[in-house]
């Protein structure tokens, strides 16, 4: 959490990071904290989220961070992981007027739709014109690319107009640099429009 000097004004809350990884200190401490910043104007000063988690047990965790992302006005930048098996799978990117950098990330599951459905979902959601897309995939054996293709279309919208960098950046401790490899001949070859533009890096 960042609190930015005003001088003789009230101290802003500018920068917020919410990160869980055992799902004990939902109910117990996230959600009741939420709900405060809410309901205090700290919200609309805040320009730089990041929610992050490894196993959230009550879908109601996700749903109160998902409703935080739409009560911020102020946002500039995003970081969020998602989990594309899940039914709360969207995030309210159109009430972000100010957003220029989103971060998604999500655990690809081998059961379930497809991630990309669910990526090329949440980012045609996006409202302002964003400068830097980031999307990174923890795999672990092999990278999902069904349906790779529909981001396509979605990042040629308006929103996407000043793009300046789109990142796919894989993580796995059992994947090969081949894979990785074989991952950005795929989105040369599933995403022409984007990668055509010379703004896409595959890490």
């Amino acid at each position: 959490m960042t609190i930015a000097d005003q001088g003789h004004q009230r101290p802003s809350l500018v920068s917020l990071e919410v990160f869980d990884f055992t799902g004990m200190s939902i109910r117990s401490g996230l959600e009741p904290f939420i709900h405060w910043l809410l309901h205090t104007p700290s919200r609309l000063t805040i320009r730089h989220l990041t929610y992050e988690y490894v196993l959230w047990p009550f879908s109601d965790g996700r749903s109160a961070c998902t409703a935080l992302v739409g009560q911020l006005p102020s946002l500039t930048a995003l970081v969020a992981t998602v989990y594309p098996d899940s039914t709360v799978n969207t995030l309210p990117l159109s009430h972000l007027k100010h957003l220029e950098d989103l971060w998604l990330q999500f655990f690809q599951n081998k059961e379930g739709p497809s991630p990309w459905d669910v990526m090329a979902h949440i980012v045609s959601g996006a409202r302002s014109r964003l400068r830097r897309l980031r999307i990174t995939i923890q795999a672990e054996t092999s990278i999902d690319t069904q349906n790779l293709e529909k981001m396509d279309p979605v990042l040629e919208g308006p929103s996407f107009t000043d793009l300046d960098r789109m990142h796919f950046d894989i993580r796995g401790s059992d994947l090969s640099s081949e894979l990785v490899v074989l991952f950005g001949e795929d989105v040369k070859q599933k995403l022409p429009k984007l990668y055509a533009r010379g703004i896409v890096e595959v890490s």
